[in-house]
């Protein structure tokens, strides 16, 4: 885990500083006319070096057990922060035990996000070498998984023998960070089918953070003459119909300098192969590989043009590496950095316990459980129904699906709806069979609304019953989180399907709510 400086330097030894000039240039050595004396003294100087490095490295390894151990406080540097759903923007210059530190992240979720189910799942910590320097910096991993499944990472240095944050950051469910032994951190996130967001970053030897590039990757079938679709971000430009190519294309707006205008991108094209490439976005700008074809690029090309028409500058994806390999030299970013393992994260031993509202004490089960209930239809092919229930019972849902026709135009069905579930019998701590009435669509199933775009477009929206309360099912029941997995009977484990039935498989307890209809089509939903 921690760098040893071992073993006696000889005189024709260099020492090269982490953050600044050498103090021996690399191969300056004992010259020939050098006296025995001079070397001597210059070898001891360098093993008093040796020791004192190394007792900095064990006070720097203590200051960091130490605050692993809710012993010592750690120096919050806001503006290395870059979460999304939680921020460090009220708590900059502000220090914090890991307890506290805990704490502030959980109450700003339970601040900002109604009906979010806070727990803390673990606390997750390594020893990372950033700049391959010799020095150790501290990451560490909070656990905090509710609606997105939450986790704050920090970087922690330390510094004259204090603690600061260089970096901070959250992954959640669609939004991953990656970390190296050598503090190079990676983005990964999607916004969508299509949609795809890289991010690289690294930390050197002094704790400067270093941006390198963030891009956002579009995949389009551009052989589809039927829907023209959005082939680089912007608003309301498209691919046109007249325009088919061969299989799919991959659109990339790159952003060097990060910044929030778009204006100084760079933006890039490339066909797609299909041949799916799974490493993280680490090794490059997009998950899959690419067709490497320049006659893409040249004037004449569609899409060249198309691109031109619109006024939006494009380079080839050999120029754009070209780009990238000059960001990361002029940030100092090597390929020993960027080739280094990920860090090993190591499960922490924490005593303390964090300040969670943990349940309604007062719900329509008449039990402690999480309210509001937040659940997703599964065993449907249509499964697009999200139903909310609350302390009291009642409920609310909706429903949507849309495809595009040629004919038609944009076809969408939906509806809402509302109704209240009541306790019918309490099978066990965590099982309860409910009642289901009261149930109201918001608008009259059958009916269509018809409207057209200013260019002429159509668009239908029917109104239907949502799948999941188009059945009449009214016995219903509820399994909370650590129901016993041996307990849910078989249809339950049926209509769950092969992925869940695999992950209830390695547990011995439920983590999601499962509501389940007795009656009817027998609809499965589950929490998310």
């Amino acid at each position: 885990m921690k760098k040893k400086l071992i073993g006696i330097m000889l005189a024709c030894a260099f020492l090269v500083s982490a953050c600044g000039t050498d103090s021996k240039s690399a191969g300056e050595g004992t010259s020939l006319g050098t006296t025995t004396e001079e070397a001597s003294k210059d070898a001891s100087e360098d093993v008093q070096t040796l020791a004192e490095t190394e007792t900095e490295a064990d006070a720097a390894e203590a200051t960091y057990a130490n605050f692993l151990a809710n012993k010592a406080k750690v120096h919050i540097n806001q503006d290395r922060d870059f979460g999304t759903y939680f921020s460090f923007e009220k708590d900059k210059d502000l220090n914090y035990t890991l307890e506290e530190l805990t704490n502030v992240i959980i109450s700003n979720y339970l601040g900002q996000f109604e009906g979010a189910k806070i727990e803390l799942e673990g606390i997750e910590y390594s020893y990372l070498d950033c700049g391959n320097d010799g020095n150790e910096e501290l990451a560490v991993c909070i656990h905090t998984p509710s609606l997105d499944d939450w986790a704050e990472y920090l970087i922690i240095k330390e510094i004259d023998g204090k603690l600061e944050c260089i970096y901070s950051n959250e992954g959640w469910s669609r939004s991953r960070v990656g970390i190296n032994k050598y503090g190079y951190i990676y983005g990964d996130g999607s916004g969508g089918a299509s949609n795809h967001y890289f991010e690289k970053s690294y930390i050197d030897a002094c704790g400067t953070w270093h941006y390198i590039y963030g891009d956002e990757t579009t995949v389009f079938d551009c052989s589809d003459t039927e829907y023209p679709g959005d082939i680089w971000g912007g608003e309301g430009e498209h691919v046109s119909l007249e325009m088919p190519l061969p299989g799919s294309f991959v659109f990339f707006s790159f952003d060097f300098n990060n910044t929030e205008d778009e204006k100084d991108n760079v933006f890039s094209y490339a066909q797609y192969s299909g041949d799916y490439e799974n490493d993280n976005g680490l090794g490059g700008y997009f998950y899959c590989k690419l067709i490497e074809d320049d006659g893409i690029y040249d004037d004449e090309y569609p899409l060249k043009r198309f691109y031109d028409a619109v006024g939006i500058e494009t380079i080839s994806i050999k120029e754009l590496n070209e780009l990238i390999k000059e960001k990361a030299e002029a940030e100092g970013f090597t390929p020993e950095i960027a080739s280094a393992e990920d860090v090993e994260w190591k499960e922490l031993e924490y005593t303390f316990d964090p300040d969670i509202e943990t349940f309604n004490s007062d719900n329509f089960i008449e039990t402690s459980a999480f309210f509001p209930i937040y659940l997703s239809l599964r065993n449907n092919e249509d499964a697009s129904t999200i139903l909310h229930i609350n302390a009291d019972g009642s409920i609310e849902g909706s429903y949507y699906s849309s495809n595009y026709s040629s004919e038609n135009g944009n076809e969408s069905k939906k509806n809402e709806f509302t109704g209240k579930f009541s306790l019918k019998k309490k099978v066990s701590d965590t099982e309860f069979t409910i009642t289901l009435s009261d149930l109201t669509l918001k608008n009259e199933a059958g009916t269509e609304v018809v409207k057209e775009t200013k260019t002429g477009v159509k668009t239908h929206t029917y109104f239907v019953t949502p799948p999941g309360v188009d059945d009449d099912g009214k016995n219903f029941t509820l399994y909370l989180p650590d129901t016993p997995v041996s307990s849910l009977p078989d249809e339950v484990l049926n209509a769950l399907g092969d992925y869940w039935r695999e992950q209830l498989s390695e547990r011995e307890t439920i983590g999601k709510c499962i509501l389940f209809g007795n009656d009817g089509k027998k609809y499965l939903w589950l929490e998310f």
